[in-house]
């Protein structure tokens, strides 16, 4: 097994994949913002197509990893994130 260290080019590379959108690839972020934005505007098909009886659906985005990501680009888009390791009911509750 070769192991291989990461180091600080290879970081900010992952972290402008998730942040950074090109013209040829839409970053990480906007993909998955984009897949909720779907989500919310077709709920009612989706509800029909997996039979669910949601009332009033209160749908809200928060992105998980497997460590914590401190960057500012999450609060200043004032997007929800968290690491799974800290992830709780109560947690998940208090999304905004």
């Amino acid at each position: 097994m070769i192991m291989s260290s990461r180091d600080p080019h290879d970081l900010a590379d992952e972290i402008k994949d998730i942040f950074i959108s090109r013209k040829d690839k839409r970053s990480l972020l906007e993909r998955e913002l984009r897949r909720v934005a779907w989500f919310k505007e077709h709920i009612e098909d989706c509800k029909k197509h997996y039979n669910l009886n949601w009332e009033q659906p209160n749908i809200k985005y928060c992105f998980l990893s497997k460590k914590p990501l401190l960057s500012k680009e999450f609060t200043d888009k004032q997007i929800n994130s968290t690491s799974i390791k800290f992830i709780t009911l109560e947690s998940l509750r208090s999304l905004n």
